[in-house]
């Protein structure tokens, strides 16, 4: 998984970054379910290094104690330019990355953010890393949003699962306390005919503050290789 993000953006990201991961090999395989299992695990990271473009759509619901949080971020991936559209219960964002630098649109206008970006900022690449790392604790045809899928039920490092909690924006969790996860799932869908990711969705009972916290997060993958938004001419300019 990619590194922990203390993500200031609250919801609908917009990202736009080239994806590349040849030669990524699962490493702890999937024995209990079959070597199939295991050649879709590198079927999937392969496909997915493969694309220049695609685009998420992330919803996040987080319920600790009496508090409850909702995010929902639009990621659009391309290269090395990033647009970031944010929207969630805390407030709304706007930033787009060009290359290592990060801007963010204000009330006075587009402004350069300190240290870069801060957020994440290729979703792809961090499931690839998940996949590299997992054992595929059951696996099935099914069907997604209307289309046949692989269904590969998968079991990440609880420290893994954790961290991808805490690094969503307006999740709600008081990140200097440790978050404990005490259950969860996280099941990948694989379009049956390009192997690429359709849909992730992870659940989540954890601990934080002494509070039970449950989380629900679903990621939908889609437009693959398909034309972007251009960088707004004010950031063509600076970058």
């Amino acid at each position: 998984m990619a590194s922990l993000h203390h993500a200031t953006l609250i919801a609908a990201l917009t990202f736009v970054v080239l994806v590349s991961g040849a030669g990524l090999v699962p490493i702890t395989g999937a024995t209990s379910v079959g070597g199939q299992a295991v050649s879709l695990q590198s079927d999937a990271i392969d496909a997915m290094g493969s694309v220049d473009s695609y685009r998420t759509v992330t919803n996040l619901d987080v319920s600790t104690g009496a508090n409850r949080t909702f995010t929902n971020e639009t990621t659009l991936v391309n290269r090395s330019t990033v647009a970031t559209s944010v929207y969630s219960t805390d407030g709304n964002d706007t930033t787009h990355r060009v290359g290592g630098q990060a801007y963010r649109n204000t009330s006075d206008g587009w402004q350069t953010v300190p240290g870069g970006f801060d957020g994440r900022n290729d979703p792809a690449r961090e499931q690839m890393a998940l996949l590299n790392d997992s054992q595929v604790a059951d696996f099935q045809r099914a069907r997604t949003d209307g289309q046949p899928t692989y269904h590969l039920e998968l079991a990440p490092r609880n420290n893994t699962l954790a961290a991808i909690l805490v690094e969503q924006p307006g999740n709600g969790i008081d990140r200097a306390a440790p978050v404990t996860v005490l259950d969860r799932s996280y099941d990948v869908f694989l379009n049956r005919t390009t192997h690429r990711i359709q849909r992730v969705e992870m659940t989540l009972k954890f601990r934080n503050r002494g509070e039970i916290g449950r989380a629900t997060m679903v990621t939908w993958f889609s437009g693959y290789n398909e034309t972007v938004p251009t960088v707004p001419t004010r950031l063509q300019s600076d970058g």
